[in-house]
């Protein structure tokens, strides 16, 4: 069965994105970015400084990519490794998205785990997330200060984009989620991809627990009604516990069990 975007975006990030192409300089902002920023200065960048992964070239892994990009009907986009000691997965580009992983975090991931990070960048490309991405990596990174101006860089916008960017991984992570079938499986590649390590205590976490963990932490800040922004955050899942939490209840849903089911691969 093929997988769209229909019931798997989450409807802040929806809402998130909208609110950010509101924004009075956010078309000038966008052309500002094209300017400084595009495929082939991000292809070039990843040719001369990664590992371009291929049928021939650690194919286990390329293998895997093709295999779910074969199921989302989505064009198989660049693949790179990133020698890195550091866990990190993120995708860029425009019309020719890469993905990248880095050596730290595959050398921390069974198989399984490897195919559900990679189900999630691939559900970015799937609901058109890399150009936006891309925005969010960039703007907060050097390149951003050196030019913020010429890109029309202000604190709303990039407070906006920065919501957005957070939230969206709901997305995402609903996609892997179906995909996958096994809310545990990406749980666990969750905490892998934050810096856990499989042979470590990953394995022993009790999830439910999380879940109870992230309930506190609702009632402690209703409690102290703490401010607007921080509590934006939390809303976007940019915290661990908090995204666990989201990903479960919706796995909890009969529209996740109806989707998961049809798209079962076992």
């Amino acid at each position: 069965m093929q997988i769209t975007t229909e019931n798997l975006v989450h409807p802040l990030d929806s809402q998130a994105l909208e609110d950010l192409k509101s924004l009075p300089n956010f078309r000038d902002f966008s052309y500002g970015f094209s300017m400084e920023l595009n495929d082939d200065i991000l292809l070039a960048s990843s040719l001369s400084s990664k590992i371009r992964l291929s049928d021939s070239q650690l194919p286990t892994l390329y293998v895997i990519l093709k295999d779910l990009c074969k199921r989302l009907d989505i064009k198989v986009p660049y693949f790179f490794l990133e020698i890195s000691t550091l866990p990190s997965i993120y995708t860029l580009g425009f019309e020719q998205p890469a993905i990248t992983i880095t050596s730290g975090l595959v050398d921390q991931l069974t198989e399984e785990q490897t195919e559900a990070l990679l189900a999630r960048e691939c559900g970015h490309i799937l609901c058109g997330h890399t150009m936006y991405k891309t925005m969010a990596h960039f703007t907060s990174s050097l390149l951003a200060r050196q030019f913020g101006t010429n890109m029309h860089l202000t604190p709303s916008l990039l407070r906006a984009l920065n919501y957005w960017d957070h939230i969206s991984e709901a997305t995402a992570d609903r996609v892997c989620a179906v995909l996958m079938n096994d809310p545990e499986l990406v749980q666990q590649s969750l905490v892998i991809e934050a810096g856990g390590n499989k042979a470590g205590v990953v394995t022993a976490i009790d999830y439910d627990q999380l879940q109870y963990q992230a309930k506190d932490f609702t009632s402690f800040m209703q409690q102290r009604h703490e401010e607007h922004n921080f509590s934006r955050l939390a809303e976007a899942n940019s915290f661990l516990t908090i995204r666990l939490k989201s990903l479960a209840d919706w796995c909890d849903t009969t529209e996740y069990r109806q989707l998961a089911e049809r798209c079962c691969k076992r």
